[in-house]
């Protein structure tokens, strides 16, 4: 049995045990004797795992994850390897694979527990990976490419830990990622109207924490605010849809010169759109 719990002991690095532990313990935000208590060891091994004295055994890191409710396969499947990746860029290494390992977070920690683990991790791994973006940030189309990245660690995540993320992890302050929001808010509309005003309400809210200069945030915020009129239509309040409509038209009409070559204003949902036809032309307008 001694050479069991060795190879079980192996599976975690030396290093990770301590940062382990230390964030089990932190979720209920307990002391070691709680934990040890709930998790039925003695506080003392519970003090030398986190001083990195032991390494627990898996048969121990079961025990420690039931005691406060996390999956152990997240553990291992995910934790670990996250922990791995943030000590080595506290070494200076960047993992070939650090895109995959995000990517295997997020997916884990969609409507499991804990956003807020979600963007803790995400901003420690984040770091030293990419370089900050500008204080004032000039759109590009390089953007647009970034933004597809961006967009697609989200998208698997349940609403409540978007929203959690979007507010909380710089990384998706981009305006990139405030149109795919929008556009796929456009495209969730026939089959799910509130999804889609989810989606075209966090598209606003990434406008508004974005870095862009000042002369691109009417053209922007008059994109974004099309697509939110359309999604309150359909979810059927048109007077709300009108009024944002019309925000829409004046913003972009304000700023919207400054995106050409990047956002096209026939994508944008047409008043037409808003109501009963009254006199007005079915067909789209682009000269706006």
């Amino acid at each position: 049995m001694g050479d069991e719990r060795t190879e079980e002991a192996e599976e975690i690095q030396p290093e990770d045990g301590p940062i382990l532990v230390r964030w089990l313990r932190g979720i209920p935000g307990w002391d070691q004797a709680q934990l040890a208590a709930a998790a039925g060891i003695h506080p003392s091994s519970v003090s030398r795992y986190e001083a990195g004295k032991l390494v627990p055994p898996r048969g121990t890191v079961e025990r420690l994850t039931r005691a406060v409710g996390v999956p152990v396969s997240f553990v291992y499947a995910v934790l670990l390897p996250v922990i791995g990746t943030i000590r080595s860029l506290s070494k200076g290494q960047v993992p070939q694979d650090l895109e995959e390992v995000l990517a295997s977070l997020v997916r884990s920690l969609s409507g499991a527990f804990r956003a807020e683990t979600a963007a803790l991790l995400f901003d420690l791994a984040l770091k030293g990976t990419r370089p900050a973006r500008p204080p004032v940030a000039l759109p590009c189309a390089e953007d647009l490419a970034v933004a597809a990245e961006l967009f697609a660690r989200l998208e698997p995540c349940n609403a409540e830990d978007q929203e959690f993320l979007v507010e909380n992890a710089p990384e998706f302050h981009h305006w990139g990622l405030a149109v795919r929001f929008a556009e796929a808010s456009a495209a969730t509309t026939v089959h799910d109207a509130g999804h889609s005003l989810h989606l075209a309400r966090l598209a606003r809210r990434v406008a508004r924490l974005t870095t862009l200069a000042p002369a691109f945030r009417p053209g922007l915020e008059g994109y974004l605010e099309a697509f939110f009129a359309n999604a309150l239509r359909v979810k059927g309040d048109l007077p709300a849809a009108k009024a944002a409509f019309q925000r829409s038209r004046q913003l972009w009409k304000e700023g919207g010169e400054a995106w050409a070559g990047l956002l096209s204003d026939w994508r944008l949902p047409d008043l037409a759109t808003l109501e009963p036809a009254t006199g007005h032309s079915g067909s789209r307008r682009s000269d706006r």
